[in-house]
């Protein structure tokens, strides 16, 4: 190689690789004054606003105890033999892998405009809450809307048995209903 050509090479590089660094430093510049023309707004997220969004998650927390407080002995008390007590205690967590993606994507695409339902959570943190409660409400009293619809006095209870079960598996279903958007509540 002609000692020519490898300085023409290298003053080659030597250009190139100021070419580089010129547009790397034209980039910050840019991207510099953009930010300065744009700049972001600091978040103002106080202790007791992050303490509202996380309340009710302890509500959760306490409904979830509540529901099995009351099933475990409601169960069998009804009849429901020891190795079928699977079922209600599969609810929840089946429960939180289908019902929670599904109202995930649900509350993603919703667009609240009422005062009561601003936002896309709220609708379904209330759909979870009702439902919650007209489930409990099932519950506690299933033994004597399963003796109104005609189970006998001689210890069995079908149609309370059904019931109860019904009512814990919803119970679960809009747990998670509500447990979903209530933790995007504080990333939102």
């Amino acid at each position: 190689v002609v000692p020519a050509e490898e300085a023409a090479a290298l003053a080659l590089l030597q250009a190139e690789e100021q070419r580089r660094q010129a547009l790397v430093e034209a980039a910050a510049l840019e991207a510099l004054a953009f930010a300065r023309a744009n700049p972001l707004p600091p978040p103002l997220r106080s202790v007791p606003f992050l303490l509202r969004r996380t309340v009710p998650m302890y509500g959760i927390g306490i409904a979830w105890g509540a529901q099995y407080a009351r099933a475990r002995p409601l169960l069998p008390e009804l009849g429901l033999p020891p190795w079928a007590l699977w079922v209600a205690w599969v609810a929840g967590p089946v429960s939180g892998l289908v019902v929670q993606p599904l109202v995930g994507q649900l509350s993603d695409r919703t667009r609240g405009s009422s005062r009561c339902f601003a936002g896309k959570r709220r609708l379904w943190m209330w759909v979870g809450s009702l439902g919650l409660s007209a489930s409990l409400l099932l519950m506690s009293s299933c033994a004597d809307l399963g003796r109104a619809l005609g189970d006998a006095g001689d210890g069995t209870h079908p149609a309370a048995r059904v019931l109860a079960l019904l009512a814990f598996c919803s119970a679960a279903a809009f747990l998670s209903v509500l447990q979903g958007p209530a933790r995007t509540l504080v990333v939102d």
